[in-house]
């Protein structure tokens, strides 16, 4: 028999690690990896045949610890496989332990097990209650216990006492026999008074719970009623109390006073109904709740305004009031009209008035909205007077959508926009959702003499939605130009989502977005006829079903644009669409003039990392996952516009997309050498637009 004096003997040698006498053919796997003291651990080995002995020994040890000192052991007999049990040994602090296999009595060790870490068992806490609260001499008690953490042992015991009696003067007890919850019974004494029970540790007095008192004797329990708000009503119990007899039964009607309404029951008894009868088990602390015959008004406003009367907010209202509204127009912008479903539910006497009345029966919303008289709104997110920059919460208080005090979020220029007004984006990220309400408008990035106006002007939806909705018959002339869309996910859409409607896409960079089902992880077309014109669709994600661009009901046309790196596939069309795709570049082709399907040669394209470590790349289908801006201008030996750096540099190679898009087409604003004709991609026709080689 092996001893552990022996590892006296050794002190000071040099120990030879793991991996000798051809280690790599022993395996040794113990689980599980997490135990507590006296739990058991199984260890599974396996050994070459021929290189066994009788001998062999598999050891427990502390990590670190020398061969020659470890805490169990236990033969292998010689078997070339097998399983044994160890017993996880006492320990006073946590502490990581492995399992070693070492030769034929010796302490050559050939494998080493993976590390299980043995901590001390966490303080016992234990939940103990007795039931019922009151009995009558000589009746039963009910001791249930649940033990929530901590180990527990055969003899821990459950004992009666008389209440403030020491731990040693238990009138009468039971073992648990180590289950960790279970119920227990007792004989209530022959005397009166109160009484509880204790759970305590193995056979000894130290207690870890006591449970609730329980009186036995003559049972009489009280009835306390209130009422909520005070004076609202009144209640009436039959028999009259507040005394009551165990197990005695009691019927409670509540009765609303003029302006009210019964609720319902709190406190020790929850219920609706009324009356309502219960049994009195206990000391019982009732409440009738009744609510005033009143609904809320919940008045708002659009950017451009206020509601002056009765202001903003939610307001409690008597039900048959009218209650008198009005609004007023902030510089440049004029009353547009009432919305919300005080306006649905007819309830507001002229919809279209600033100054009108409200008829309340229930509960409604109410906003005002307002309208620019502008033809270009800005849009800063960090202008000069704002309060607050790059906090859309914080505004300058005169913002109106003016060059000089302009809005702080994309939202509130939408909203007072009306056909044919221009609205101007500065470049900055925006964190939002946007949704055209079927405007014609041109919603567009804008920075003088800056040529990096698309990559540096972000609309990023933060994983709250799809990026931009047009769901409200949005045609040719509701345009948006110029931006990054990313961080959509929706339940359609990443990007965009159109739905019965036929915008016009334009020099937009759509990348970093995800849907949670089989549809468009940039963009869904359900019906219409949208435009996608020189834009790129790159590393978006959806289901297994859907695409990049996903066209239901709907045939768009596609033109001088990138699609490229899209999870699971680039383009579908279902449901007799017939997407008409020209001059652009699709990952794995797609039928149309003059496409192609050749590597774009993104600068950077970007990618998926997890949350809690950045360092490591991800799926984008991982809960955590969490979108890296890549750099999407193409490459080329003649120049490219480096967004980082804010120069130009030079690649060894030019990407196919250059000089490649509709040569109807004109090449706007790419510079020279621009070959005479549009790259494809969300920069071309752009002063960033990679140049002709």
């Amino acid at each position: 028999m092996k001893s552990r004096i022996l590892s006296a003997w050794f002190v000071g040698f040099v120990l030879v690690s793991c991996g000798t006498a051809a280690a790599g053919d022993f395996t040794l796997v113990a689980s599980p990896d997490e135990v507590h003291p006296s739990e058991q651990i199984t260890v599974t080995w396996t050994a070459p045949a021929g290189q066994t002995h009788d001998f062999d020994w598999i050891g427990l040890h502390k990590v670190g610890a020398s061969d020659h000192t470890y805490d169990a052991f236990k033969y292998t007999g010689g078997a070339t496989s097998g399983t044994m049990q160890f017993t996880a040994p006492s320990v006073s602090e946590a502490a990581v332990y492995e399992f070693r296999y070492l030769l034929d009595n010796g302490y050559e060790c050939v494998a080493t097990s993976n590390p299980v870490a043995i901590s001390p068992w966490p303080p016992p806490e234990v939940d103990l209650v007795a039931s019922p609260r009151c009995v009558a001499l000589g009746a039963t008690i009910t001791a249930t216990w649940d033990v929530v953490q901590g180990k527990t042992y055969y003899r821990d015991w459950i004992g009666l006492f008389r209440a403030g009696a020491s731990n040693q003067e238990y009138l009468d007890f039971r073992y648990t026999q180590g289950a960790r919850s279970g119920s227990v019974m007792f004989t209530a004494p022959s005397e009166e008074g109160l009484y509880e029970c204790r759970y305590l540790r193995n056979d000894g007095y130290t207690d870890v719970a006591t449970s609730n008192t329980v009186t036995v004797g003559t049972c009489t329990h009280t009835l306390t009623i209130d009422v909520s708000p005070l004076g609202s009503g009144a209640v009436r119990a039959e028999p009259e109390g507040p005394l009551y007899g165990e197990g005695q039964e009691v019927s409670l009607t509540a009765t609303a006073r003029a302006g009210y309404t019964f609720s319902h029951w709190s406190g020790s008894l929850a219920s609706t109904a009324n009356p309502v009868v219960f049994s009195m088990s206990g000391d019982h602390h009732i409440t009738a709740n009744f609510l005033s015959d009143t609904s809320t008004l919940t008045v708002s406003s659009t950017a451009g305004g206020t509601v002056i009367d009765p202001g903003e907010g939610t307001f409690s209202v008597q039900d048959g009031a009218v209650v008198p509204v009005e609004a007023s127009a902030g510089a440049d912008c004029v009353f547009a009209g009432w919305v919300g479903t005080a306006v649905t539910e007819r309830k507001v006497a002229e919809p279209n008035a600033a100054v009108t009345t409200v008829t309340i029966d229930g509960d409604y919303t109410l906003r005002a909205t307002f309208a620019t008289l502008l033809e270009i709104v800005y849009v800063v997110v960090d202008a000069p007077d704002d309060p607050g920059p790059n906090t859309p919460a914080i505004s300058d208080p005169n913002e109106n959508g003016s060059y000089e005090h302009p809005f702080d979020e994309i939202s509130e220029a939408i909203d007072v926009s009306v056909d044919g007004v221009t609205v101007r984006v500065r470049k900055g990220t925006y964190y939002e959702t946007l949704n055209y309400q079927g405007k014609s408008i041109m919603l567009t990035s804008w920075e003088p003499n800056d040529p990096c106006t698309v990559s540096d002007t972000v609309i990023d939806a933060n994983g709250l939605g799809t990026v931009v909705t047009f769901e409200s018959g949005e045609d040719i002339d509701s345009i948006l130009c110029g931006f990054v869309l990313t961080g959509g996910l929706g339940e359609f859409a990443g990007a965009i989502r159109c739905t019965d409607s036929s915008p016009t896409i334009i020099n937009c960079l759509i990348a970093g977005n995800r849907v949670l089902g089989d549809a468009g992880g940039a963009v869904y077309l359900n019906g219409g006829d949208a435009i996608i014109s020189v834009c790129t669709l790159a590393d978006n994600f959806c289901g297994a079903s859907g695409a990049g661009l996903y066209c239901e009901d709907s045939s768009p046309l596609v033109v001088s644009s990138i699609v490229w790196s899209n999870w699971p596939a680039q383009i579908a069309a279902v449901s007799d669409s017939i997407p008409t795709v020209a001059y652009s570049d699709v990952q794995g082709g797609w039928s149309g003039w003059k496409n192609i399907g050749r590597d774009p040669l993104f600068a950077q394209p970007g990618y998926w990392v997890d949350v809690a470590d950045p360092g490591m790349a991800v799926t984008p289908d991982e809960p955590g996952a969490v979108w890296v801006a890549g750099d999407y201008h193409v490459r080329s030996e003649a120049g490219r516009w480096d967004s980082w750096a804010f120069c130009w540099t030079m690649d060894d190679v030019t990407s196919p997309c250059i000089d490649a898009g509709d040569p109807e087409e004109t090449v706007g604003e790419e510079p020279e050498p621009n070959g005479g004709r549009i790259n494809m991609g969300a920069y071309a026709g752009r002063p960033e637009a990679s140049k002709s080689p």
